[in-house]
């Protein structure tokens, strides 16, 4: 076994056919046990490296997270405790697995879910369906947004906002 990581015995990196096992560990301000209790596991889980913070779950920019994506490379494995540490919805969590999987990167949570070690057609293939459906969504509920804002004006409705104070 390497110091940073597991021999992998299907593909070679050209370093010994060594890939890098990597967590990423996150709780809010009054959880700093819940992220001692995170990076522990991980390190049981073997890995080499793990990024942590302490962040609020409705952040768009977790540095740390960021710096761990950025890190893996091809065959490399990124482990979460579960699906929720790492992203905060189901668009931001497909696309991110959508892009590890194309850089051949595998994601583990300690919860069950598996991403395949090598991203074969099949599972590509379901990851991009997911990806474009996800797209779809946000599409249609964007046009629909857009439909009932225009019907509200034709009719002279309440746009939203707060209610406009006529004068006395």
């Amino acid at each position: 076994q390497a110091e940073d990581g597991i021999r992998d015995s299907v593909a070679s990196r050209g370093l010994g056919d060594v890939y890098k096992r990597q967590g990423y560990a996150r709780a809010i301000d009054s959880e700093f046990d819940y992220l001692k209790e995170q990076i522990k596991c991980l390190k049981n889980e073997g890995c080499s490296l793990i990024f942590s913070e302490i962040v609020s779950l409705d952040e768009e920019i977790k540095p740390e997270l960021r710096k761990a994506l950025n890190y893996l490379s091809k065959g490399d494995e990124l482990v979460v405790t579960k699906l929720d540490r790492a992203f905060s919805n189901r668009n931001e969590c497909i696309k991110t697995i959508h892009k590890l999987l194309n850089n051949d990167v595998r994601l583990r949570t300690l919860s069950g879910f598996l991403s395949p070690k090598h991203s074969s057609d099949i599972s590509l293939s379901v990851f991009n369906i997911l990806y474009e459906l996800d797209n779809l969504d946000n599409e249609c509920l964007g046009e629909r947004k857009k439909e009932l804002i225009s019907q509200r004006r034709l009719n002279g409705n309440n746009l939203g906002g707060r209610p406009k104070i006529s004068p006395l």
